[in-house]
């Protein structure tokens, strides 16, 4: 088993890759917010899916499968960018956009160290 650490640098790097209208994810949905979005376009293999629920990364290598064969706390910038972003339109899944991201990311990140990694174990490489 491969440990990637991924970095907020990691994933605020990524968001600068898009156009500032371009969709990273929505809020509110677990598997198409834009940390889960990142972490399943650029960290976890192919076949793997990821999810962000509450305070867990859920990584699931099995389609079929309906629980996580991987599971980890989030680090304390991914907490504070989900729940940002999914207060953006309370109740209802909103497209959130790479420039939106961004904002919202550069405003969690007030306060918080910015070298937090967020630690993953998988299978192979992408």
């Amino acid at each position: 088993m491969q440990v990637t650490e991924v970095t907020v640098h990691d994933f605020r790097d990524w968001l600068t890759t898009f156009a500032p209208t371009a969709v990273v994810g929505q809020a509110r949905l677990l598997s198409t917010c834009p940390v889960a979005t990142f972490l399943t376009q650029q960290v976890v293999p192919a076949s793997a899916t990821v999810s962000v629920d509450g305070h867990t990364l859920n990584v699931y290598t099995n389609a079929m499968s309906a629980l996580p064969e991987f599971m980890y706390d989030l680090a304390e910038w991914v907490l504070g960018f989900v729940e940002a972003v999914d207060r953006l339109n309370p109740g209802v899944p909103t497209l959130v956009t790479a420039a939106r991201a961004l904002m919202v990311l550069d405003d969690v990140l007030y306060g918080v160290d910015g070298d937090t990694a967020l630690p993953l174990v998988v299978p192979g490489s992408v």
